[in-house]
């Protein structure tokens, strides 16, 4: 089950997404990488590349994204090979 988050943003703002993993982790277990895809309102895939710093993925929201809504799905692969359920941030962008 992904968990949704949903924001806006203006096409001239840069942003930093912080997803804290640490609460869905069992003790002992930490977060190895995350996994970032985001797709534009016109289709297609590119690939993101967060900062991982402990249990928390610092996901970077450029400026100059396409006007309309962006997806970006997030998942990490823990230190037991598990992958976390998706975190499925939305993002509406203005002008």
């Amino acid at each position: 089950m992904s968990t949704v988050v949903q924001l806006e943003q203006s096409s001239r703002e840069e942003k930093i997404f912080p997803l804290n993993y640490a609460p869905g982790l069992l003790a002992g277990v930490t977060v190895s990488s995350v996994a970032v895809l985001h797709t534009p309102p016109s289709g297609g895939v590119l690939i993101v590349t967060p900062s991982v710093v402990g249990d928390v993925a610092y996901v970077p929201i450029p400026k100059g994204l396409a006007i309309g809504v962006n997806k970006f799905s997030c998942v990490a692969t823990t230190s037991n090979s598990e992958l976390s359920p998706e975190i499925l941030l939305i993002i509406t962008v203005m002008r």
